[in-house]
């Protein structure tokens, strides 16, 4: 992470969910001990603890938060890992382009907007009068037209 904002940049994570349950179905022993949903909690909470420890240059994203129980429909992921270009698309412009946008946002107002500085000048005016007060004895003239 220090490398990826070493001149300046935000590194964003992205909390995927945990693997779909069949995704070890017929799967080697190997393959199914990586798939263990206590992988994927322990890797979630390395890259809060990586953010954390970041504040100025690492945000999360967390899709898994938002996909909630649908990370577990095979039609969304069909392998249990991935999610189909469509899908990917759609999650996109459903959230995660809008998500990623105000993470950025964020971020960049308190971390990289040019700061301005506002000066404030005090004038004084001379009081004017806003009504004119004519003495009941006085009569006016009339304004000539034209």
């Amino acid at each position: 992470m220090d490398t990826l904002a070493s001149t300046g940049a935000l590194v964003v994570m992205v909390m995927w969910p945990e693997f779909g349950a069949w995704a070890d179905d017929g799967q080697p022993a190997a393959v199914v001990r990586q798939m263990d949903p206590a992988r994927m909690d322990r890797f979630h909470e390395l890259q809060r603890e990586v953010a954390a420890r970041r504040p100025d240059t690492v945000r999360l994203i967390d899709l898994d938060g938002w996909l909630g129980d649908r990370s577990q429909d095979p039609a969304l992921r069909p392998d249990g890992v991935h999610l189909y270009e469509s899908e990917m698309l759609r999650v996109y412009q459903d959230w995660l382009a809008a998500e990623t946008d105000r993470v950025f946002g964020e971020w960049w107002l308190t971390h990289r907007a040019p700061v301005t500085t506002t000066t404030t000048t005090t004038t004084t005016t001379p009081a004017v009068p806003t009504e004119t007060t004519v003495p009941a004895e006085t009569t006016l003239a009339p304004v000539p037209e034209g």
